[in-house]
This record gives C-alpha cells, sequence and structure tokens, in this order.
C-alpha cells in the first residue's frame, strides 16, 4: 500500500518540472523576442518596443510610412517610392493611381551639423541669393539645386529631378532662411526617380525591386 506522503512527493515533483518547463518556455520565448527586435530594428522605418508585463513579455513592430532619408541604409541604394505611396498624406484619387507632394529641407552652404549632401552647393547658394534679391516667401528657380546629386556607376539609376524651384522662407528663430524644395512624386513618376545612395550601387548590393527599376529604364530606352 502506498502511503499518502508518497502522493504528495509525486505531486510536488510534477509541480517542479511544470515550473521548470515554463521557465524553459519562457527563456525560449525571450531570446526569440530579442533575436526579433535586434533583426527589425535596422529595417527603414521600423520601431521595434519591448514591452514587459509580468511574466508576459512581447515585441511591439510599427511601421511608419513617412519617408525620411535618415532612416534608410547607406549602404547601398533604396528606392523611395513604395513609402511614399503608402503615405497616409498621399492623393489617392478614386480614378486611380496616387501622387504625394514632397517637401525636401535644404540648408544653406554655411549649416553646421548638416550632411554635405543636405546643403546648397557654394555655387547653388549664391545663385539663389542672387535669385530671391533679398526676399522671402518667394520661390525661384535654382539652377544648381541638384549639382551635388550622386552619380552612380550604374546609369540607369541615375536622374535628375526635372523641376528646379527652390521656395524661400524666412527662418522663425530669426536667423536666415529656410529653404525647400517641393517635389511632385506619383505613380507615373519615371522608375528610377526616387532611389537614393544611387552613388553606392554594386551589381552585389542590389535589392530585387533596384534591379527591376534597371531592367525598366533599359527597356524603356
Amino acid at each position: 500500500m502506498v502511503k499518502s506522503n508518497n502522493f504528495d512527493m509525486f505531486d510536488d515533483i510534477a509541480k517542479r518540472t511544470d515550473k521548470a518547463k515554463e521557465r524553459i518556455a519562457e527563456n525560449i520565448r525571450n531570446k526569440h523576442h530579442k533575436a526579433l527586435s535586434e533583426a527589425l530594428k535596422h529595417e527603414p522605418g521600423v520601431k521595434v518596443k519591448k514591452e514587459d508585463k509580468g511574466k508576459k513579455k512581447s515585441v511591439k513592430v510599427t511601421k511608419d510610412d513617412t519617408a525620411d532619408e535618415d532612416r534608410f541604409p547607406t549602404d547601398r541604394p533604396v528606392d523611395l517610392k513604395p513609402y511614399f505611396r503608402r503615405s497616409p498624406k498621399a492623393r489617392k484619387p478614386a480614378t486611380g493611381g496616387w501622387s504625394l507632394v514632397v517637401p525636401i529641407r535644404r540648408y544653406s552652404t554655411y549649416s553646421k551639423n548638416q550632411s554635405r549632401a543636405r546643403k546648397l552647393s557654394r555655387k547653388a547658394y549664391d545663385d539663389v541669393r542672387r535669385k530671391a534679391g533679398g526676399e522671402t516667401n518667394r520661390t525661384v528657380v535654382a539652377d544648381y539645386l541638384y549639382d551635388r546629386n550622386q552619380v552612380s556607376p550604374i546609369d540607369e539609376l541615375n536622374y535628375t529631378p526635372r523641376t528646379k524651384n527652390l521656395t524661400v522662407q524666412p527662418n522663425p528663430t530669426g536667423r536666415g532662411n529656410i529653404y525647400t524644395a517641393f517635389r511632385v512624386v506619383s505613380d507615373k513618376s519615371p522608375a528610377n526617380s526616387w532611389v537614393i545612395n544611387r552613388g553606392t550601387a554594386r551589381e552585389d548590393n542590389l535589392s530585387n525591386r533596384i534591379r527591376r527599376i534597371i531592367r525598366s529604364v533599359r527597356q524603356g530606352r
């Protein structure tokens, strides 16, 4: 006859086994969450937030569809059109298609803490100042607006925007002016018109989308 304390012993062992299984499962979940976070945090526009609610840990992933070039990798070409298309500010008429006005901030050639690509060249800056004539709230044609555009070793990725308008506005801080180029992107924009990091293009770092753009441009010539 088995004594009752033996049943208690077996019950205790079972409980401890269940707790051990829970700890193992929790450790596995935590490792998966960590791996997921590490994998996603480098994706353009992806925000990863770890949530810890007692024993329940989770990873919240959100996607920001606005296009800020600072968020994207700099070591390979990236096409911005898909991000613009998904923007909540994009116009999508009932007749089909889509379009979006994209404001692109440009900075004085003397601006500090700004990348060279974001600053107007000295030639462009002097040209804009001469045409603006000291006035603000004015739009001028900046002939050298894109003279610092990256040149790609793959010719099909090269593109110069057709519009060179630049709007000059007074800076609310009272220091200098704000320069903004407004470009329109739509479903009818040329395939290669919104590719950034063109100068980094190599055969071994091209995404499938960039390869499709190259084929499309070649076929259209």
